[in-house]
């Protein structure tokens, strides 16, 4: 279990700074990763001293984990740190080893008087007297998050870019208003984590890790999942027993939601974000309280109340309270996750790895496997080395699942053992107590969450969801050409996150702190590339994995163009959207099911989305906002129908075109967020494409080659329904205009600027 502890052990590194701009402000770890990592540990020591090498297998005390590990810098530090203070005949170990000194089983890796000798030395005297470890902590080496050579957008034009991504909204021109620096923009975006809006974010994007949006593809199938005779609600005594269908829904749709409302009550309550996974309680609505059959008390039937509860069952007459443990213990999460009598819960030991600290074993200890050897032990995954170095991470976790079912995944039996044969379940070097508070699961939970991968996990999986795009990792095999630029990649994220990290483990877990910390970075505030320090080539092609420019989802899409036009694109008969109906997979959606990956990037299907949604939006919104008065327009602030380039005689209107380029200036802003002048080129060819749909119109028009009458046209309400007054209605386009400023919004809405972000 030793070995083990290699890979769950706390990193107890410290971790500041974003930018190393000398040695004066080299914080420890920096140091370590430049001339300790990188010449000799990552080249020469990890050969033997990583899990599953010859020292590994030969247990000895000093081992390191190799860059495929999220967070080795911070691991190998700490395994560093823990033998630093032995010594031989006066020398460090770590030195009188390698170099011969003292007896080593690899002999002699490091040469005396060397430069990696002397490099390792001074940073063994550096951190012997801690120098250095929290050198920006005096004011004088203020953290940033920035990289000199990136220019950010804007604080306004950021708050922008939060505001849609988060809360699906444009800020209003009051909050721009009061955004003048980065302190105001972090203010700013905190106060947007505090509307409702949000809640619809974390569900949507954590529904991405759980996928247990799966168990709401059809009514009733998140209750069927549940046993009828430890949960009788869930069947005749409650459920079905219940005649309406739409209840039936709601009832579908409470059981289903459990797992993500605890994270969005722990996140909304400001509670340490670890407590989605120790929590000693779910969250019950009024359809799923009824299920479970608990006392919880609410005002009423409305499903969106959701109250902290705890559940029990009665099994032989005997109440057996729910071993809760946040949303580990969710029957969703553990059907969502299953496991088989032979599997022995170890997919779920992986999941938890991989999801909650950041560490996918099997790619840890990624090495050829011989058969034929394993085959000679009774129980190779104890016994033969090549197998333990995964088994013995994995298994003692699966350990913490042995109470629930192999078949029925979410039946708990209190008394149900352990399988024989394995790791004895517990966490690193720690067997789990025999009689835990609260069970073997929260046990094992409070363990993850201690660990620091808890809190990196949490900040590379949200930066997955802010930017779309996967963390940079370290570069695997350094004889391959670009190995150089993508080490300098992973090294500017890894700063980056490291800094997210710690300033999240400074907030106490607030995950709202984690969100704003991560929106201040270049990867989601890249603009363009230049700034004080103007990059070569080589730079730029390092700096490639900076800024985000992602295809929105179709749940970001949906909510932008809400935002931005005032009318959702939604079908005629029954106003769903198009984007989260028909459309929703067709765009590169999830289902959570069969199709768990989103799309990157478009394909033809895709694009043809985008066409006809760039048409049908600006058939719709373009007469829609002609219909109100002038003040009350989102779209055509500047202008009438009556305002067009020219005269039917073909001589121009000055006064039309500076109304029409004004508002095409205000369409860039709206709806791209660009702040262009009246005579820049891109304002102009908008107006060239305006200009010539009119006058060509007008012409056809007026040799009845076309019509004046508006198939696009606005005679109801598109929110309500209701039919508007003759007055407001729009039906007529005699001089073309409506036609001329929809080619105008197909235009801007079918920009790479409005479907990406």
């Amino acid at each position: 279990m030793r070995r083990a502890a290699v890979l769950l052990a706390l990193a107890l590194a410290a971790c500041d700074s974003v930018e190393v701009p000398d040695d004066e402000c080299s914080s420890l770890r920096d140091e370590f990763a430049d001339k300790v990592w990188a010449p000799l540990m990552g080249k020469v020591c990890i050969t033997c001293h990583q899990p599953g090498g010859l020292a590994w297998e030969q247990n000895a005390r000093f081992s390191i984990v190799p860059a495929t590990y999220p967070g080795f810098i911070d691991q190998n530090l700490a395994s560093v740190r823990a033998m630093a203070g032995y010594e031989y005949n006066g020398e460090p170990l770590l030195l009188a080893k390698p170099s011969a000194v003292a007896i080593h089983g690899g002999g002699l890796q490091l040469e005396k008087g060397s430069k990696e000798y002397k490099d390792f030395k001074a940073f063994l005297e550096r951190m012997a007297t801690e120098e250095g470890v929290n050198s920006r902590s005096d004011g004088s080496c203020e953290p940033a998050l920035v990289l000199p050579e990136v220019v950010l957008l804007t604080p306004q034009d950021t708050l922008r870019k939060a505001s849609l991504a988060l809360v699906g909204r444009l800020p209003s021109d009051a909050e721009l208003a009061q955004v003048t620096d980065d302190a105001s923009l972090a203010t700013a975006v905190r106060g947007l984590l505090d509307e409702p809006a949000f809640d619809d974010w974390l569900i949507i994007n954590w529904n991405d890790v759980l996928l247990t949006d799966l168990y709401g593809s059809y009514t009733g199938r998140s209750v069927g999942l549940l046993n009828g005779d430890d949960f009788p609600g869930a069947h005749g005594a409650y459920y079905d027993d219940v005649g309406d269908d739409n209840t039936k829904k709601l009832i579908t749709t409470a059981v289903m939601r459990e797992p993500l409302e605890l994270i969005v009550h722990v996140v909304r309550s400001g509670l340490p974000f670890g407590e989605i996974l120790t929590a000693d309680y779910t969250m019950l609505n009024p359809y799923s309280a009824q299920v479970y059959e608990s006392d919880a008390q609410f005002t009423g039937t409305d499903p969106s109340e959701w109250k902290a509860a705890k559940v029990h069952f009665t099994r032989a007459g005997q109440t057996i309270e729910w071993p809760h443990s946040g949303i580990l213990s969710s029957p969703m999460v553990l059907n969502r996750q299953p496991t088989t009598a032979t599997n022995l819960d170890r997919h779920r030991a992986w999941w938890v790895l991989n999801t909650f600290l950041a560490t996918d074993i099997l790619t840890v200890a990624d090495r050829p496997v011989d058969p034929d050897a394993a085959s000679k032990f009774d129980y190779p995954w104890r016994q033969d080395s090549q197998c333990v170095v995964c088994h013995s991470v994995i298994d003692p976790i699966a350990g913490a699942f042995a109470k629930f079912d192999n078949n029925d995944q979410e039946r708990y039996f209190p008394d149900k053992a352990p399988p024989p044969n394995v790791f004895d379940p517990g966490f690193g070097e720690l067997k789990t107590p025999a009689a835990p508070e609260g069970g073997p699961l929260r046990w094992l939970a409070r363990q993850i969450t201690a660990d620091r991968r808890f809190p990196l996990a949490m900040a590379r999986l949200t930066f997955r969801m802010l930017t779309g795009r996967e963390p940079v990792e370290h570069p695997r095999h350094p004889e391959d050409p670009g190995y150089l630029t993508d080490e300098a990649a992973w090294r500017d994220f890894d700063h980056v996150i490291s800094d997210v990290t710690t300033r999240f483990e400074a907030a106490h877990e607030d995950y709202r702190e984690l969100v704003v910390a991560l929106v201040m970075t270049p990867y989601f505030r890249a603009a363009a590339l230049g700034g004080e320090d103007t990059p070569d080539a080589d730079r730029v092609a390092e700096l490639g994995q900076v800024g985000t420019a992602r295809l929105l989802t179709p749940e970001l899409l949906d909510k932008k163009i809400t935002a931005t036009t005032g009318l959702p694109w939604s079908r005629s008969w029954d106003k769903v959207s198009w984007l989260m109906s028909d459309f929703d997979i067709l765009y590169g959606g999830i289902d959570s099911d069969k199709v768990t990956q989103r799309l990157t990037v478009p394909n033809g299907v895709m694009a043809a989305v985008q066409a006809r949604m760039a048409n049908e939006v600006a058939c719709a919104a373009t007469p829609w906002d002609f219909t109100k008065e002038r003040g009350e327009r989102l779209l055509f602030t500047e202008v009438e129908l009556t305002d067009v380039p020219t005269t039917p005689a073909g001589d121009d209107v000055p006064a039309s075109i500076q109304r029409i380029k004004q508002t095409i200036v205000h369409l860039f802003e709206r709806l791209l967020g660009e702040h262009l002048a009246s005579d820049d080129a891109e304002v102009t060819r908008a107006y060239e494409l305006f200009r010539e749909v009119a006058i060509a119109g007008r012409a056809a028009v007026a040799d009845h080659s076309d019509i004046d009458w508006l198939r696009c046209s606005a005679k109801k309400d598109p929110l309500t329904g209701q039919d508007l007054p003759a007055e407001r209605r729009v039906e007529r386009d005699v001089d073309y205009s409506v036609r001329a400023w929809m080619a105008v919004m197909t235009y801007l809405l079918s920009d790479y600027r409005y479907l990406y972000e």
